[in-house]
């Protein structure tokens, strides 16, 4: 059943403001972060005008994305024990636990509902020119993007 769309206004609204009052939204929006790639991934973002993210089963290393999400949820625990008198807070913060949840059964290549796209606050990185620019990094680009002009489109 699609979600109608005054529905879908609450809801969003809901979340907008619960991830302000958790200080999802503190950062310094002037910072300046460098996304790495190769020729093909630069022609890429400048024909489309986007950058593609990846689905975290197919990243060449499932264990990071584990270790990501166990942070995530140590971070959401903690933020849930801080939170221990407000009702809504700790509703919401349960629900992105259960979507965070590692199924037993689920083995670490299967499809996830997770997708990354990378960024560094370090713009002459050695270990992302070898890994974007070939052998000795001569191949790679590292793009500059201000942070408050990073946005996400569901699309």
């Amino acid at each position: 059943m699609p979600v109608r769309p005054e529905e879908q206004e609450k809801d969003s609204g809901f979340v907008r403001r619960k991830a302000k009052d958790l200080g999802v939204f503190d950062y310094d929006p002037d910072i300046t972060l460098w996304h790495y790639t190769n020729g093909a991934g630069l022609l890429g973002i400048i024909e489309t005008a986007s950058i593609r993210a990846t689905q975290v089963s197919c990243v060449n290393d499932s264990t990071e994305t584990l270790y990501a999400t166990r942070l995530f949820r140590n971070a959401t625990i903690a933020l849930k024990e801080k939170s221990a008198g407000d009702e809504s807070t700790q509703s919401f913060l349960d629900e992105i636990l259960k979507v965070t949840a590692e199924p037993v059964d689920m083995p670490a290549h299967a499809p996830s509902k997770f997708f990354v796209a990378c960024f560094s606050e370090l713009e002459d990185d050695i270990n992302q020119w070898l890994k974007y620019g070939g052998v000795h990094g001569e191949n790679g680009y590292a793009i500059g993007f201000v942070a408050r002009g990073l946005q996400i489109d569901p699309n």
